[in-house]
């Protein structure tokens, strides 16, 4: 967060402006979508110590949540059919990259004549910063 903020202070960035949000959105959003996914499996994968205090089961959360019956604890999770299982993940896949289709085509094209790094690609926050920099730049000199 503090990185975008320093990006407006520099005016490198004006959330008003539709063209730098799209490639804010293509730059940053797939890095910190993995970002999330890495935590996400980390905190799933962690154990739970045993608490002196308080109802907390010890354990995997993973393990915790998909096998209730090695604890003895109720299930709440419920059934759904698979037309309900494709409804939901459409409704909610991470689809970061879900732009217009027009802008995609003109960042694309500026990527490759540029040379530029596909932010699927992207390992450090750094180089996503820099390639929003780099497109918003190029975008806004056309």
């Amino acid at each position: 967060m503090n990185e975008i903020k320093l990006l407006e202070r520099d005016n490198r960035l004006e959330r008003a402006d539709p063209i730098q949000r799209l490639c804010l959105q293509y730059a940053l959003l797939p890095f910190i979508g993995r970002q999330l996914d890495e935590i996400k499996h980390l905190w799933n994968t962690h154990s739970i110590r045993n608490q002196r205090v308080g109802d907390t089961l010890p354990g995997i959360p993973d393990i915790l949540h998909t096998q209730v019956e090695l604890y003895g604890v109720e299930d709440y999770k419920n059934a759904c059919s698979m037309q309900e299982m494709q409804y939901l993940h459409q409704e909610y896949e991470n689809d970061f990259l879900n732009l217009d289709g027009e802008f995609l085509e003109i960042v694309e094209q500026v990527r490759e004549i540029n040379n530029l790094p596909d932010p699927v690609q992207i390992s450090h926050f750094q180089e996503a910063k820099d390639l929003y920099v780099q497109l918003s730049s190029y975008i806004n000199n056309l």
